[in-house]
């Protein structure tokens, strides 16, 4: 049962530091959510049952030392939600993140 129109996304390019917004739309009307945890401190997530939405904030965070040589990396996040019914779906989006 897909509770999701997408798992996964990509966001594409986008710049160290940038702040963006990802979202992610349900199917229709979801289980009750108990919690929902983003994979890092870089990202939040907050669902709109009205518009049955899921809105992740990600913050692009610097090239990781070893990549700064080639001036970008790719960034892959996940979010987990949980149901009171016990069961979780991971969405999850990727950017490739640039100076």
């Amino acid at each position: 049962m897909n509770r999701w129109k997408n798992y996964r996304l990509n966001v594409g390019p986008i710049e160290v530091g940038m702040l963006i917004s990802i979202v992610f739309q349900a199917e229709g009307p979801l289980p009750g959510i108990v919690s929902i945890t983003p994979g890092c401190s870089c990202s939040s997530a907050k669902y709109n049952k009205d518009t049955m939405e899921l809105t992740v904030k990600y913050r692009a965070e610097s090239i990781p030392k070893h990549l700064r040589h080639q001036g970008w990396y790719l960034a892959g996040k996940k979010v987990t939600v949980l149901y009171t019914d016990k069961t979780t779906d991971v969405l999850s989006f990727i950017a490739k993140v640039t100076n």
